[in-house]
């Protein structure tokens, strides 16, 4: 098939605009002509993508990389051409489906899915990024970050562990106006330092923010985000401590001090500043990782309350200042009925969610970059009929919805069950995916499912692998009086067995259990007068992560998530 153009993309645009490829004589037969936007229209001589070689070569040497490099050919060819490369060598194609942690994802912006979440994160419509781990919270804020122009990226991972134990000690406990405090002047500290450091905005406003952050040592220190945070509260708490319980022992003065602290006078004095910086521009302050040592202390989930209400009152300084904030799902559960200002975060929340069409768009655009195709408008529908060709016996269900029912449509999870489904492919030396690489490579996949939500839950419900080992070899579909009976008679073990964990023992009715198990996607509920094909049970069946409201103790029956049937033996 013969390509029709060859296009840079990112960074790479800079480079290339620097070459003079005409004018070098060596490419000019293969060239029609150069266009903006890094694109090489190529000449009619141009026959296949090997007459190519040479010039992609020279690209690379100029210090373009080959994965910036993008062979377009024409819309309707794309498939066909996807079809080709994979049937001539699956082992040498090059297919991938890509990185499946965004942190490590070198060529995320060129495949990135703008979904309608991504939209209302954009546009600041919302502020509170909620999300099971795997469902694209950070390649989201990866990706915005780019595209943002004025931000602060804070990924406290690095401190989180140091600053809890610290939090532990220290005298003022777990006092949630302290933390919220702290928060706002950590915050604002890190936003102007950011502003002086751009050197846009104001003039006059900038020079009050320079004054207060050179008089107090926040320009030129080299504390960290945290490391002032910490400082911020020691202060705190010394006062506090001098004050003692009674709060009258060193008078009037020490405890105006502390209150001067908490009001932040001089910080907050600077705030018409801050609006004359911000007048003609956004800056949007974006908070991620703060689940890396999360551990359900009481300690912990103070200080994640507090950042959350910190975060809702700085949005109030200025239209134009965002904080936007990501956290795992079941954590923001946890911590919903201690956060006060709760309503006004209502309508701020975007609950992440794939469909099954966002999420064949996400393995599509991998695949195409993987090889070096451009596939412009080719539909996924018909990509996935070259990747994932033909159905699993004995259900008849086409390959990749097969992946996809396996998975809690969480793109890490697609990506890492297709990869290893690729990995299986080519220890069989299949000539391109086949129905047998998908059922070996499930085997695998089902174990890791099973892991994963063990180890996601660890802090929140402990020792779930106790529990499920009491499902392995039961049955997949359960009614719903088999169900409540085996729920009933794992509840009154509890009693006798010694290494039950607290949470489970706590548990005093199935129908508490069930909803634990529902919404850690352990059962799915049924879809009431839906006919579903034989031996594909799963489609006739809502899971969490696409209902998460629903009321589990309200369906005639439950089906195991298909994921974990391997692992748990199921029947």
């Amino acid at each position: 098939m013969r390509p029709t153009q060859i296009n840079i993309v990112g960074k790479s645009k800079r480079i290339f605009n620097t070459l003079d490829l005409r004018g070098s004589g060596r490419y000019g037969d293969l060239i029609h002509r150069i266009e903006a936007g890094a694109i090489i229209q190529l000449s009619d001589k141009v026959e296949k993508a090997e007459d190519l070689n040479n010039l992609i070569q020279y690209l690379v040497r100029s210090g373009i990389p080959r994965s910036d490099v993008r062979i377009k050919y024409p819309n309707q060819a794309a498939t066909e051409m996807l079809r080709e490369k994979i049937s001539s060598n699956l082992r040498e194609s090059g297919l991938t489906f890509g990185a499946d942690v965004a942190e490590h994802d070198a060529g995320l912006r060129r495949y990135f899915i703008t979904t309608d979440a991504y939209t209302l994160i954009q546009t600041g419509q919302r502020h509170l990024v909620v999300g099971p781990k795997g469902s694209g919270k950070s390649a989201i804020l990866r990706e915005l970050s780019k595209t943002i122009g004025h931000c602060l990226v804070i990924t406290p991972e690095h401190y989180a562990t140091d600053v809890l134990e610290s939090l532990k000690k220290s005298p003022v406990g777990t006092d949630l106006t302290a933390y919220v405090t702290t928060w706002k002047y950590t915050l604002l500290i890190e936003i102007f330092r950011q502003l002086i450091k751009t050197g846009e905005g104001d003039s006059a406003a900038l020079g009050e923010i320079r004054k207060y952050l050179v008089a107090h040592n926040h320009l030129s220190g080299d504390l960290s985000l945290f490391e002032r945070f910490m400082a911020y509260l020691r202060r705190i708490s010394t006062i506090r401590g001098k004050i003692g319980p009674t709060g009258a022992e060193l008078g009037l003065d020490t405890t105006k001090e502390l209150e001067k602290l908490f009001k932040m006078d001089e910080l907050l004095a600077l705030i018409p500043a801050l609006r004359r910086a911000l007048r003609r521009k956004t800056f949007t302050v974006f908070i991620d990782e703060l689940d890396q040592s999360w551990n359900n202390s009481e300690t912990a989930n103070r200080f994640l309350v507090s950042l959350l209400t910190a975060a809702i009152q700085l949005r109030g300084i200025d239209e134009n200042l965002h904080v936007i904030v990501f956290l795992r799902s079941e954590i923001f559960d946890l911590l919903k009925p201690t956060i006060a200002q709760l309503d006004k975060l209502r309508s701020d929340i975007e609950q992440i969610q794939w469909s099954s069409r966002e999420l064949k768009n996400l393995i599509v655009s991998r695949a195409f970059d993987s090889i070096g195709i451009n596939p412009d408008r080719t539909g996924a529908d018909s990509a996935l009929s070259v990747l994932f060709p033909g159905v699993v016996p004995g259900c008849n269900a086409p390959l990749f919805d097969y992946v996809l029912s396996r998975t809690s449509h969480r793109p890490r999870e697609v990506i890492q069950f297709s990869n290893l489904i690729l990995k299986v492919a080519r220890q069989l030396d299949a000539a391109s995916i086949i129905p047998d690489a998908v059922l070996r490579a499930e085997e695998e996949f089902s174990a890791w499912k099973l892991e994963y939500v063990v180890s996601e839950n660890l802090f929140i419900y402990p020792r779930l692998d106790a529990l499920f080992d009491r499902f392995r070899g039961q049955k997949k579909k359960w009614s719903q009086n088999e169900l409540d009976s085996f729920l009933t008679e794992v509840l009154l073990n509890m009693d006798e067995d010694n290494d039950a964990p607290p949470w489970l023992r706590e548990i005093l009715e199935p129908s508490k259990l069930l909803e634990v198990l529902y919404q850690l996607e352990v059962f799915g509920i049924e879809r009431p007068g839906v006919p579903t094909p034989d031996g594909r049970e799963w489609e006739g069946y809502d899971f969490a992560f696409s209902r998460p409201k629903a009321r589990p103790e309200q369906s005639p029956s439950f089906l195991f998530h298909p994921g974990l049937w391997k692992t748990l033996e199921l029947i």
